[in-house]
């Protein structure tokens, strides 16, 4: 009799134990995050790794390690683990999983482990220090659960390590690219080329300014159809710079100028280096994109008397035009041969009358 009741308090035992373990799952599995949930065969824990960065236009692209590492050593491992522990890396800001861990062996009961990253301490680098607990909920037959909790016993949908990176040291300066200015002369000829006046200004005067500047003003010249640079500068620090290119009026006599004004906007940032990179725009004043400062002029010589047509005139420019050179030798050569044959025939009449 007395062991009947044994056995009686076994079964119910057994049912006790049963019953808190499926409570106990049905009540993770209602307020808990799941990080990763599979059947007992294999389990994957997703780990991510990120950067908060100061001012860094491309995120570190540094590798750190980390560990998996079970509460006791013989808990369900992933393959190619040595030992009771299993090392992975993650490179920049990326991610990957644990796994797959198999609890198909194991017997009901809930396994713990932990996450953390093990690299030693880098320049510039303030590492996430954290560890992260794992605990999985194993029952024959069942879904597994897996629970991450900070350490601050915070549950978390993810195991996320956020390494924050600052750069501490100098910049390394960059310099500009110097694209051209380019003049054109179109319209009649002119017998002279003309010097034109470019100017290059800076927003701010404290921006960085090629050499010869004063502030924050360049001047350049071309004399006729060419082309020429204001020069390079150098950038020390972080920021967005603008500049205007155009061409002065200096009112030299038979020209329209190009009054196009082209704007230079350089967005400076700095790479997880140090190294600072330019992305350069330029855009003319109607926000068009451009690859360099084209300017045309154009030139309308003046009209002088033309002896040979009075109701027309002669461009000066015309002057440089060999065709016409010809057409008033011709001219001139006729006219000459007319006087020639008149006075003969005067001296003729003359020598009749004698």
């Amino acid at each position: 009799m007395s062991r009947g009741r044994d056995n009686t308090k076994k079964v119910i035992r057994r049912r006790t134990i049963l019953t808190l373990v499926l409570l106990s799952v049905y009540m993770v599995s209602m307020f808990a995050p799941l990080v990763a949930s599979a059947d007992t065969e294999g389990i994957l824990i997703p780990v991510s790794q990120t950067f908060t960065n100061t001012g860094m236009v491309v995120e570190p692209t540094s590798t750190f390690e980390y560990r998996l590492a079970p509460e006791l050593a013989w808990y369900p491992m992933p393959a190619y683990s040595e030992g009771a522990i299993y090392d992975f890396s993650l490179t920049g800001n990326d991610s990957t999983e644990i796994g797959p861990i198999d609890f198909s062996q194991v017997d009901v009961g809930i396994y713990t482990y932990h996450v953390m990253c093990t690299s030693p301490l880098a320049p510039y680098y303030t590492l996430d220090q954290q560890v992260f607990t794992i605990m999985v909920y194993v029952m024959h037959g069942q879904i597994s659960i897996v629970v991450a909790y900070q350490e601050n016993g915070n549950k978390v949908s993810d195991i996320r390590f956020d390494h924050e990176y600052d750069y501490g040291g100098d910049y390394i300066p960059v310099t500009t690219q110097d694209p051209p200015v380019k003049k054109t002369v179109s319209g009649d000829r002119p017998k002279t080329a003309s010097l034109f006046t470019f100017e290059l200004r800076a927003e701010d005067t404290s921006n960085p300014m090629p050499a010869g500047s004063k502030d924050g003003v360049k001047l350049i010249e071309i004399e006729g159809t060419g082309q020429t640079e204001f020069g390079s500068w150098t950038y020390a620090e972080q920021g967005v710079y603008h500049y205007t290119i155009k061409e002065l009026n200096t009112g030299v006599s038979g020209y329209t100028y190009d009054k196009t004004i082209y704007t230079i906007t350089d967005t400076v940032t700095a790479l997880s280096d140090g190294r600072l990179v330019i992305d350069r725009s330029i855009t003319d004043d109607t926000h068009r994109e451009a690859t360099d400062f084209s300017f045309v002029n154009v030139f309308e010589a003046p009209i002088l008397p033309n002896p040979f047509n009075p109701d027309g005139g002669v461009r000066t420019g015309d002057l440089n035009n060999p065709v016409l050179w010809a057409a008033v030798a011709l001219a001139s050569v006729g006219f000459l041969i007319i006087v020639l044959h008149h006075r003969k025939d005067k001296d003729q009449t003359v020598s009749s009358s004698s």
